[in-house]
């Protein structure tokens, strides 16, 4: 980790932040409490979402594995090994003068489990009055790995009092500083860049050719567009961009809406195919969706052009103030004016949620059931999708039943400024849409002529997360849970 450096302006900042918000709601979304603990077991190569994970990455810029943290009113402890600690040490003057609280960095022996430094942490957090000490936890994070064990019996002893402290991490974590929200934009762009410039001539290409390519193949070759930014002329550094889950590619009849959707061995099917792409910078999350339709109906026209003003609506509606609970309502409302009462049956619960460290911030679902407000450096994921519809003139059976779906990367404004759609690089209008191909037998007339835009190439590279077998995604792995 010689390389390795934490930025001590960015840790003091931030570390501030998490103890005036902790200190200000307390009673609420902290539960009570009076410390908090907050444990990272061992390294995985699965993509995963851990609240823990993200405040490490949100303090520190690093993932620090086999790390415990404690922070009590006045002091701050962590414990780990004896490189990670050297990584630490430089932060605790400037700890002690900027957020004035004293840091205490214990080393946890090669040779032993760290029960003895975990008997430290503890009576920090019992104080002076260990009876009515609370200690916020992240229960529904699991870990691995021998730190992680010993923590949880030395605690499971301690006989104080554990507190859910996931609300007031995720409220802490919801609001993104400027800094935060460039990394979703870089993010988003590479999304947005990808899906234009990469997927876009790929689908063109296959159906213009008449060829035969499997869903997986372009998740494949899509994955290895995002983890290489230079092929879509994106200057991006690689080592800081990554998925944020595999690429999906669905097409004839077989729809999946929910983000743990995966590409199959199916064959492109030249009717409705939906593409969905999230990416990473510097581990901050961005997602896009966008359907593409094949010789369309002008039934098809009408419900895509009613959706995408739903989205659009709801998009704009997400200002600094604005109740998330209102966002179906609003996309209902559109559907009706234009006629589309068909699609408000099928619309899902929620229009989407907020995104950052992690993919999905489950707290700030945009559903009718959540009562919070959007407020500005937030960062939404907004998605409208209706499955299950039919085209009885199909011109075969996988084209028969279809499905929409359209999501952007959306940036909460300052008070009085419009919200900004981070992946708006990448067009979702009809008429860039939809493409109405004719045989060749019908003659040149109005025959819309696709050209290859990549040279046929699907570029391939060694290893990727979707290569490996017992490889599971973040959706894959909250299921499980």
């Amino acid at each position: 980790m010689a390389d390795v450096k934490i930025d001590p302006d960015t840790f003091c900042k931030r570390l501030n932040k998490l103890k005036d918000h902790w200190k200000e709601h307390t009673s609420g979304p902290w539960a009570g409490a009076t410390s908090l603990s907050i444990v990272v077991g061992g390294a995985s190569e699965d993509l995963r979402y851990l609240k823990s994970i993200s405040l490490q990455l949100w303090l520190f810029g690093y993932e620090l594995p086999d790390t415990i943290m404690v922070l009590t009113q006045s002091e701050l402890h962590m414990l780990t090994s004896a490189k990670k600690a050297a990584l630490l040490q430089p932060l605790v003057e400037r700890c002690e003068s900027d957020v004035h609280l004293k840091m205490i960095v214990h080393v946890k022996p090669k040779a032993e489990d760290g029960s003895e430094q975990m008997q430290t942490m503890i009576s920090a957090m019992k104080g002076d009055n260990a009876e009515g000490a609370k200690v916020g936890m992240l229960p529904k994070d699991k870990h691995t790995g021998k730190v992680a064990e010993v923590y949880e019996s030395v605690l499971d002893k301690s006989g104080l009092e554990l507190v859910d402290c996931h609300s007031g991490l995720a409220d802490l974590l919801a609001i993104k500083d400027p800094s935060e929200v460039l990394n979703v934009k870089k993010a988003a762009m590479l999304a947005s860049k990808v899906m234009k410039d990469f997927v876009v001539p790929q689908i063109e290409r296959i159906v213009d050719e008449n060829k035969k390519v499997k869903h997986s193949k372009l998740s494949t070759a899509t994955e290895e567009a995002i983890v290489d930014p230079s092929k879509v002329n994106v200057k991006l550094r690689a080592d800081n961009v990554d998925i944020a889950y595999p690429p999906i590619f669905q097409s004839g009849g077989n729809y999946d809406l929910k983000v743990s959707a995966f590409s199959d061995d199916s064959n492109l099917h030249d009717g409705v195919i939906l593409v969905s792409i999230g990416t990473r910078y510097a581990s901050y999350c961005a997602n896009i969706s966008r359907t593409y339709v094949i010789n369309p109906t002008k039934k098809q026209e009408e419900e895509y052009n009613a959706l995408l003003a739903a989205h659009e609506t709801v998009m704009a509606s997400l200002v600094d103030g604005a109740r998330l609970a209102d966002m179906v309502g609003k996309a209902a409302e559109v559907l009706r004016a234009r006629g589309q009462e068909h699609l408000v049956d099928r619309l899902g619960k929620n229009l989407g949620f907020g995104m950052g460290l992690e993919f999905r911030e489950s707290g700030h679902m945009l559903s009718a059931k959540n009562e919070g407000k959007a407020h500005a450096g937030m960062v939404f994921n907004v998605c409208i999708g209706v499955p299950d519809l039919v085209n009885p003139d199909a011109k075969d059976s996988r084209g028969r039943t279809y499905a929409y779906q359209i999501a952007d990367t959306v940036v909460v404004p300052a008070v009085g400024k419009e919200s900004e759609i981070a992946t708006n690089a990448c067009p979702r209008l009809w008429q860039k849409v939809s493409y109405t191909l004719k045989d060749d037998d019908e003659g040149d007339g109005d025959e819309v002529k696709l050209e290859d835009m990549t040279n046929g190439a699907l570029p391939l590279r060694k290893t990727l997360r979707s290569d490996d077998p017992t490889y599971k995604s973040a959706e894959q792995l909250r299921k499980e849970k």
